[in-house]
């Protein structure tokens, strides 16, 4: 704290200043093919300074926290040179931060590097015990933990402590795949990545082609997430509504979506993977409603954004580099009433997919998605038939999610997107 703050002093003879210093104490462990081909550890961290002055703006960073002077330096420089923003970049103001729980463990700390390296090995045995034709291709399992002090020239100092544990495994079987991971706060059970994995990969055997149709696309957490943060999240930040970049440009106060449909951005959430007592600029995390039952309530904000708009920011600045620049904390969907083999049940012809790929590629904007989806499976009055080769879906997620009719009532996180499984109904499925 005492750095942060001299930096601080020497940073307000050239304006408003703003500066983070994060730390991260990082590891990890990956197996190939059964064998342990890597370990690393290390701490690493990076400054980022922040100055504004009369319009004018200028970032810099720096991963020598001792050359912060040469760091503020070139902020002032950049900002000299820069031309002015229509509005000053906001300082945020002192305040009480929030509380939030369930973000560090002193077990993730005090996890140790053989302990881990067990845990690794018995969850693969406990995959090749199941089906012993199973090959595991990798597992990688990481631990962090990150330190951020947050001051500025408004005097708010503010420090965060948070870690999470990662294990993610891929296997295969011949030419058929398998793939689980989970991200937390606090320790799980290993064992129960590999069994997942090991049972879709059992149960991917033997796939057969689809034909091309319209029928119901049931996505699972994974394809949920991808297709949310990659297009519909973006679609809640301020500035793209702002640049004429988001389908959801004048729709606040309208029915948009399903009225089953309830969004929030939640950044007090407990024990989500991306919550946090406050923002990249020092504002405190809050809980956001964007969507309630259908009706468009609010945008996400940092300050510069909030006060284009003449709002306060909801905490959701990502980066202090760009102007604007907001991002989301844990986007929650909230969950439905319908278990996974409910939705099964009550879909006459379509397909159940575990992954999505190709998202990169949709239409942000309007919401057009052409995708691949894998780990699929072919769903014919109301039960699962058989796995399917790799298919393309095509349909408007705007306009599926006007129209959905079932959610799960399971919600998962090992992302940003907090989601339970969801059904889009009438979708161009194309087959092989």
């Amino acid at each position: 704290m005492e750095l942060i703050s001299k930096i601080i002093k020497h940073a307000e003879k050239y304006g408003n200043a703003e500066v983070i210093i994060s730390s991260h104490n990082a590891s990890s462990i990956v197996f190939e093919h059964n064998n342990l081909s890597n370990i690393s550890a290390g701490k690493v961290s990076e400054m980022h300074i922040r100055l504004s002055n009369d319009g004018k703006f200028g970032f810099s960073k720096t991963n020598n926290i001792s050359e912060w002077e040469k760091c503020l330096k070139n902020a002032y420089s950049i900002m000299k040179a820069s031309e002015p923003l229509d509005l000053d970049v906001v300082i945020t103001q002192k305040n009480k931060y929030p509380n939030v729980k369930g973000i560090f463990s002193k077990k993730i700390e005090n996890l140790d590097k053989e302990t881990r390296l067990n845990k690794m090995k018995e969850m693969m045995q406990v995959a090749k015990l199941i089906d012993n034709r199973i090959n595991i291709s990798t597992v990688e399992s990481a631990t962090d933990s990150l330190e951020l002090q947050f001051a500025n020239s408004n005097g708010v100092n503010a420090f965060n402590r948070s870690n999470i544990i990662s294990c993610g495994v891929e296997m295969n079987i011949k030419d058929v795949s398998g793939y689980e991971m989970k991200v937390s706060h606090d320790l799980f059970d290993f064992n129960k990545i590999g069994k997942s994995g090991a049972e879709l990969c059992i149960s991917s055997l033997n796939p057969m082609p689809v034909k091309t149709m319209k029928g119901d696309l049931v996505l699972d957490y994974f394809a949920v997430a991808d297709i949310l943060h990659t297009i519909l999240v973006p679609a809640f930040a301020a500035d793209n509504v702002q640049t004429n970049n988001s389908f959801l440009k004048g729709k606040l106060g309208k029915e948009v979506f399903s009225k089953r449909l309830t969004i929030v951005d939640n950044a007090l959430l407990n024990g989500g993977v991306f919550s946090r007592p406050f923002d990249i600029e020092g504002v405190k995390s809050q809980k956001t409603m964007l969507v309630d039952k259908g009706i468009v309530k609010n945008y996400l904000y940092d300050n510069y954004s909030a006060r284009k708009d003449k709002v306060k920011s909801t905490g959701n600045c990502a980066g202090l580099q760009k102007i604007p620049y907001v991002g989301s904390s844990n986007f929650v969907v909230s969950p439905g009433k319908y278990s996974k083999e409910q939705i099964i049940s009550e879909t006459k012809k379509g397909i159940f997919a575990k992954t999505a790929f190709g998202t990169h590629v949709a239409n942000v904007l309007t919401g057009d998605v052409s995708i691949g989806v894998s780990s699929a499976f072919y769903i014919e009055n109301g039960e699962i038939v058989h796995p399917i080769k790799q298919a393309m879906v095509s349909f408007n997620l705007f306009e599926a999610l006007k129209n959905i009719q079932l959610i799960g009532k399971e919600l998962r996180q090992e992302t940003d997107v907090v989601a339970p499984i969801l059904r889009l109904d009438n979708v161009q499925i194309i087959g092989n």
